[in-house]
């Protein structure tokens, strides 16, 4: 099942879309306040160092570009989730199953965080760092972060990663040992996070 919505998501943007807004939908239904509550309790949780993470609301949006736009090519080389323009940030803003967070700096936006979760209680991850903030354990923070408000909802939590991109591969086991589900071509892999296997410090 993963392996054919990846490959809808690549292939097939108009399926995919709709495959978004119905999931939105049912999961809004049945999953959208404990969620939103569980959230809330794990940010609560969640302190580290000056920074300061949060749901992203939609005066952040603009924000939220702006950084996307400004990071060098580099870092989408194997980042690459949605688009970034603004009306696909707005679109999966509203959307109850794409839960969007930010790290802040003061009012300063130092990193992009996500869960896309679908109503068969399954989710994916996405972090990014702005540049200038990159080093500081902001990303393993944010994958902790994401991990516990799917655990904590009852939710398998899932991502895929490039063997090529050693240095993001490095930073998932240091938060969690992770299984791999599948090679899904061109050196990606989905894996698992597995609650049993987080890493405490």
């Amino acid at each position: 099942m993963e392996k054919l919505l990846i490959a809808l998501k690549k292939n097939l943007p108009g399926v995919w879309r709709l495959i978004e807004f119905v999931n939105g939908a049912v999961f809004g239904v049945f999953f959208g306040k404990t969620f939103h509550s569980n959230t809330l309790q794990v940010l609560s949780s969640f302190d580290y160092n000056r920074y300061h993470f949060r749901l992203l609301e939609d005066d952040d949006l603009n924000e939220l570009h702006a950084m996307l736009q400004k990071q060098p090519p580099g870092q989408f080389e194997f980042f690459k989730p949605h688009p970034f323009d603004r009306k696909t940030l707005k679109r999966l803003h509203r959307n109850p199953a794409f839960l969007m967070l930010g790290v802040f700096d003061g009012n300063n936006l130092a990193g992009y965080f996500f869960l896309r979760c679908f109503a068969n209680k399954k989710c994916f991850t996405g972090r990014i760092v702005d540049t200038a903030y990159q080093g500081q354990g902001i990303s393993k923070q944010m994958g902790r972060i994401l991990h516990h408000i799917a655990w904590r909802s009852g939710f398998r939590v899932f991502g895929t990663a490039s063997r090529d991109n050693t240095w993001s591969v490095r930073s998932y086991q240091s938060i969690n040992n992770f299984r791999i589900i599948r090679e899904l071509g061109n050196n990606f892999m989905l894996i698992e996070y597995l609650e049993t296997e987080e890493k405490k410090n």
